[in-house]
């Protein structure tokens, strides 16, 4: 009789809830796991274009960690997402509770808006007593909208670091962090930046140990450094001489790495005008942005440039372009070599 007891009792601990992964919390769990009971509200702002990431990403976060997380929208009308996701949100404007962090992400956003747009006045009248206010990606121009990037740094999805200061002239622009503390006021990268925004918001509020607890739970690679930040890629040098009509949407990439000093790309792409024509929209682009042709050599079948040019931070680069023909069907190989002098 002993043994079958002992049997028994082996069978309750080895089946059912014990065979689950302790760290991983259902949403049951979720609410009553983390101490003080009176949770925290974390409201997040979506509409018509939000990019998927920028709001699902802090939403996994503070979800994680515990926090009561809903969705506010103008109206309770379903969002179109990013890439034709509908959303459909959980308040509006005129009935959300109190939000004690608020989260604004990017995507479809404007750079400016009036003071009395609706969402601007939401973001206003609701930061007022939040204890952090939070932007992804381009979300941050909402805050500049608002007044609330202003005699702060900040910064935004990587392309558009450089717009921040048009918007709002006394914010200064930060390029070499993933995302920013002011005050309150926190701005992040684009994207999964702002996964890391929100961890380090629950690294403030319920310490180090437990955003980790969170980030492990999510089995994401969270660095409290934040070491990777997209805009000091060299490959961000790019972006804009990459400017063609119309865009390289069906590249074939062949060939796309590097690191902070060094960027090599190759692509193969089909294009309807001449590999001079396609060229020299690459050469307008360059001129645009002030990079200084050093030499060109130029066949019928390939055309091979030296470029030089400086940075917003003062470093000068150096660039070979090359664009070849590969056949008579239009296809082009372009090859970029990319280096910091």
């Amino acid at each position: 009789m002993k043994k079958l007891i002992f049997f028994l009792l082996v069978l309750s601990f080895g089946c059912g809830k014990g065979d689950k992964d302790p760290t991983h919390q259902t949403d049951e769990q979720t609410e009553t796991a983390t101490l003080p009971t009176q949770r925290k509200n974390v409201a997040i702002l979506i509409f018509d274009g939000v990019q998927i990431i920028d709001f699902s990403g802090p939403y996994e976060v503070f979800g994680q960690a515990g926090y009561n997380v809903f969705t506010v929208a103008e109206k309770l009308d379903t969002i179109k997402a990013h890439m034709k996701l509908d959303v459909l949100p959980r308040y509006h404007f005129s009935n959300n509770p109190k939000p004690d962090i608020i989260v604004v992400p990017g995507g479809g956003a404007p750079h400016h808006l009036p003071k009395d747009d609706p969402t601007i006045e939401w973001i206003i009248s609701t930061s007022n007593d939040a204890e952090y206010v939070l932007s992804v990606c381009n979300g941050a121009f909402f805050l500049a909208s608002a007044g609330l990037l202003k005699d702060r740094e900040a910064t935004t999805y990587a392309p558009m670091i450089n717009h921040i200061t048009m918007y709002a002239p006394n914010t200064k622009p930060i390029y070499d962090k993933r995302f920013v503390q002011s005050g309150n006021i926190i701005t992040s990268g684009g994207l999964s930046a702002g996964i890391d925004a929100s961890l380090h918001i629950v690294s403030l509020d319920k310490g180090v140990g437990r955003a980790t607890e969170v980030a492990n739970n999510m089995e994401y690679n969270w660095n409290p450094k934040s070491e990777y930040v997209r805009s000091q890629l060299a490959d961000m040098q790019l972006l804009n001489v990459l400017d063609f009509n119309p865009p390289l949407f069906n590249r074939k990439v062949i060939k796309y790495e590097g690191d902070d000093t060094y960027w090599i790309c190759e692509y193969e792409v089909k294009r309807e005008e001449t590999l001079q024509a396609f060229y020299a929209q690459f050469d307008e682009a360059a001129e645009r942005y002030d990079w200084n042709k050093v030499n060109e050599i130029s066949t019928e079948n390939s055309i091979v440039t030296n470029w030089r040019f400086t940075d917003y931070n003062h470093d000068t680069w150096i660039c070979q372009t090359q664009f070849s023909t590969i056949d008579n069907k239009g296809n082009i190989r372009l090859l970029i070599d990319l280096k910091r002098n």
